[in-house]
C-alpha cells in the first residue's frame, strides 16, 4: 500500500483548498426591515365601531435554517448526522463537502468556527486488511500514542498542533481530525480536539455496519 503524508497536514491542504474554492461564507440573512408608519393627524382618527373585526395580522415567518442536501455523496459520509456532528462540535453544521481520491473518502464538516475531516480508508488494497493500514498510518505518524478502549485500536498523534486520531474497528479505518476556522483562514486544532474527536469516534463506531 503506498505511504501517504502526515495525517494532520493532509486535513489542512484538503481544508485550504476547499475554502479556496467555494470562497467567503454566505452572509447572514439580515432581518427584513420594518416600514415606518405615518401618524395620522387627531382631527383624522376615526374611532372603529365595536362590531368591526380587527384587521388580520400577517403570520411571522419561521426562522431561517440550514438543511443538508438530500445527497450527501458516498454512504460513509451518511453515517452520522449532522444534527448529531453539530452536537458534539457545540454549534449546527453550516456547510458540508466530501471527496474520494483513490481508496480514500473525506467527510468535511463546517460550522462557524470549526472544520471536521472524518476520512474513511479502504483496507481491501492492503495484504493484512485493516491491521495493515493501521501499522502504515503509524509509521507514518510523527509521535503516535496508543488510546486505550477505544473501538479495536487507537492511536494519536500531534503534528505541529494539528491533533488527528485514527480508528480502526473491525474492516473500518477512519481518521478523524479537527481544526479551528477564523477570518485569516485555518488555525491549529483547538484545546479540546482530543476530547471531541473520541466523542466523534464513539459515534462513528456505533454508527458502522
Amino acid at each position: 500500500m503506498k505511504k501517504t503524508g502526515k495525517f494532520p497536514l493532509v486535513i489542512f491542504l484538503i481544508s485550504a483548498s476547499l475554502l479556496a474554492a467555494c470562497g467567503q461564507a454566505a452572509a447572514p440573512i439580515a432581518e427584513p426591515s420594518t416600514p415606518a408608519v405615518a401618524s395620522v393627524p387627531p382631527a383624522a382618527q376615526t374611532s372603529v365601531p365595536a362590531a368591526t373585526s380587527p384587521a388580520p395580522t400577517a403570520t411571522p415567518s419561521p426562522e431561517p435554517t440550514v438543511t443538508p442536501p438530500a445527497d450527501l455523496g458516498p454512504s460513509e459520509c451518511k453515517l452520522l448526522s449532522w444534527e448529531d456532528i453539530g452536537k458534539v462540535l457545540g454549534g449546527p453544521i453550516v456547510f458540508s463537502y466530501n471527496q474520494t481520491n483513490g481508496n480514500t473518502i473525506y467527510c468535511l464538516y463546517q460550522t462557524k468556527d470549526l472544520q471536521l475531516a472524518l476520512i474513511f480508508i479502504d483496507p481491501t488494497g492492503n495484504p493484512e486488511g485493516s491491521e495493515g493500514v493501521m501499522q502504515e498510518a503509524r509509521k507514518n505518524a510523527s509521535d503516535p500514542f496508543t488510546i486505550p478502549g477505544l473501538g479495536d485500536d487507537a492511536f494519536v498523534d500531534n503534528f505541529n498542533g494539528n491533533v488527528g486520531l485514527t480508528v480502526r474497528k473491525g474492516d473500518s479505518v477512519n481518521s478523524i481530525g479537527l481544526l479551528t476556522m477564523s477570518a485569516g483562514g485555518f488555525g491549529n486544532s483547538p484545546d479540546n480536539a482530543l476530547e471531541t474527536e473520541k466523542a466523534l469516534a464513539e459515534l462513528l463506531i456505533s454508527a458502522l455496519p
